[in-house]
């Protein structure tokens, strides 16, 4: 097995208590209420029957003595009715600390998992590792409180088990360590098991999400014309189906083989069970103990037992937590590997220059590198446009200058300024980017996906409207039903659906809304038709006077009117200059730009 598949004691009992921090900083009066009122039930029982016990030897008394009166039961009832009022409350106090935690921590949880993600830096999710911490902290975080709850339940089974096993030993010496020892016992086949099922699930986690991803693609009914249409159905859910068949059968056959040996053991576990009410039945027909002490022994015989099989189960559903939630917790104590700058950056009053200077990079995962002693520079207030084929370094370019990687070698230059002794947060206020895969936020109105460019500031809704016309999305959100109030989503009520070209010009209108000083356009208009998007363009060029403007295409009509024109090939400058200046050049850009020229025509 793994070593990442169990735990040590100390580490189990390191996150159990840490799992009660992290409650407790969300609730404190919930946490320590659950924790007293989970090892006050753990005695519950203890008590009833010692109440209970003690009425039967009053009522035995009374049988046996006429002149005994039934007043005698009074004092008893009303500790028993006392008694039980209190352990109603009790247990009301328990059920509410746990609703609580069920339903309001998942807010908190949410929360710090995205901050934590924020704090760590947004470079950390060019890691693919990185990203698989992720998904595990999104599946598993919420089961915190649940580790606590149970281990307040664990604690509480602990308590009885010790409480009922004092009592027991004074009425059967002998065969209480016996019971006891066996039901231990009990617990070990459990736990062989229940990891062996832990190491299969997650030895086919990955397997699951791909399975769970085509039966997902099945389900989408934007997808689902496609597939039917080209006879894809079938094909998906065949492999849906299949993996999952197998998966659970196996986990079903494991699960099947656990519940027999539990039977066996439970059975077994009876035998001795019958053998300790003989102990204390006999001990009844020779009148060494009361009828109450009977009763009184023989409920902490079903206690005793119960607790010890609650420990168990306990023990392996900790254990079960633990493995899962050993990875939040690694996760929660991550630090960030991106070092911050230290000076501050105001927000510049014109675009900035920026300078590549002999840099080198190649992503973590990659043994090759994209770019070798490679030099560019960028003037202030410069409209450049960058383009090449797929795979030529475009998009990984402009991920260096927004600092998402650090070259390896070499220095990017801000006004002069190395960009690493910049704060980050100073140099983001400062830029503006669209990319290929922009956000949409289909939930929020037109008017909040635009506002989104700049929402620290309060909402200009004139600004809002003048950035929506020079994207040329006025127009259309205009004949929304609730025009910018309007929802981009059907799913909700009143909600529309926007078109993909619609979806980018609103995208691009959060750009011209944010009006930052150094814009970045990465395949900006990859949905739209040709005569929004000269429009656009115009605009743009006109719009950004002041600002550094990078733009990425593939569409050479858009980048004509750029001051520069950067063609990247493998990582290398093969060629600059305006527009004018490449075409006489004859070269790879003059080429491209004619072939395309000709496919427009």
């Amino acid at each position: 097995m793994k070593k990442k598949d169990k735990l040590s004691l100390f580490s189990t009992l390191k996150l159990c208590i840490w799992s009660g921090k992290f409650v407790y900083e969300i609730y404190p009066f919930e946490t320590i209420a659950l924790l007293i009122g989970a090892l006050l039930n753990g005695i519950d029982a203890v008590v009833y029957s010692y109440i209970f016990g003690h009425i039967i030897d009053t009522i035995t008394e009374l049988l046996r003595d006429s002149s005994t009166t039934p007043t005698n039961l009074i004092p008893l009832l009303l500790i028993l009715i006392i008694y039980l009022i209190i352990q109603r409350v009790i247990s009301f106090i328990v059920n509410n600390c746990s609703s609580k935690f069920e339903h309001w921590t998942r807010t908190y949880i949410q929360q710090k998992n995205y901050y934590k993600m924020k704090e760590l830096g947004i470079q950390e999710f060019e890691n693919p590792g990185f990203l698989d911490q992720i998904d595990m902290i999104q599946d598993w975080s919420g089961q915190i409180p649940n580790l606590y709850m149970t281990f307040c339940s664990f604690l509480s089974s602990i308590f009885s088990f010790i409480v009922t096993g004092i009592i027991l030993f004074s009425y059967m010496p002998v065969l209480m360590p016996l019971l006891a020892l066996w039901e231990i016992i009990h617990t070990i086949p459990n736990n062989k098991l229940r990891r062996k099922d832990w190491a299969f699930q997650i030895k086919n986690r990955e397997n699951i999400r791909k399975a769970s991803s085509h039966g997902a693609f099945l389900q989408n009914k934007d997808l689902l014309k496609e597939l039917t249409i080209n006879g894809g159905f079938e094909y998906l859910d065949e492999k849906y189906s299949s993996f999952f068949y197998n998966y659970h059968g196996t986990l079903f056959s494991r699960r099947k083989k656990q519940n027999i040996i539990n039977l066996l053991f439970s059975t077994a576990s009876k035998f001795l069970q019958t053998g300790g009410y003989y102990v204390i039945l006999t001990k009844t027909l020779k009148g060494l103990i009361s009828l109450g002490d009977t009763t009184f022994a023989i409920y902490a015989i079903g206690n005793f037992t119960g607790s010890v099989a609650s420990i168990g189960s306990k023990l392996q559903t900790i254990d079960n937590f633990t493995i899962k939630l050993k990875d939040v917790y690694d996760f929660y104590n991550l630090k960030s590997s991106f070092k911050d700058g230290s000076i501050k950056m105001p927000r510049l009053e014109n675009g900035p220059s920026i300078k590549l200077d002999n840099i080198s990079f190649k992503y973590p995962q990659s043994d090759k590198y994209l770019f070798t002693n490679f030099s560019l520079n960028i003037d202030s207030n410069e409209k450049i446009a960058i383009v090449g084929e797929n795979g030529a370094g475009k998009t990984s370019l402009v991920k260096l200058i927004m600092e998402l990687h650090i070259p390896s070698k070499g220095a990017i230059y801000i006004n002069g300024e190395n960009l690493r002794n910049y704060k980050i947060d100073d140099w983001y206020k400062n830029i503006g980017i669209l990319f290929q895969d922009f956000n949409f936020y289909d939930h929020l109105t037109a008017e909040e996906n635009i506002y989104l460019g700049k929402p620290k500031k309060p909402l200009d809704k004139k600004k809002v409207i003048e950035a929506a016309k020079k994207a040329d999305a006025d127009d259309f959100i205009q004949k929304y039903p609730n025009k910018y109030q309007t929802i981009l989503s059907e799913k909700y009520k009143g909600g529309i659906k926007p078109s993909d070209g619609q979806k980018q010009k609103i995208a691009i209108a959060r750009l011209f809304y944010r009006n930052s000083p150094l814009v970045i356009f990465d395949e900006p208009t990859s949905s739209i038709d040709a005569l929004s998007e000269a429009r656009i363009f115009n605009r743009i060029y006109k719009f950004f006077k002041n600002k550094t403007v990078i733009i990425i295409s593939h569409r050479f009509s858009t980048v004509r009117n750029a001051d520069r024109i950067i063609v990247l090939d493998k990582g290398k400058v093969l060629e600059e200059g305006s527009h004018e200046e490449l075409m006489k050049l004859r070269g790879k850009y003059a080429e491209s730009f004619e072939k395309q020229a000709k496919g427009y025509n």
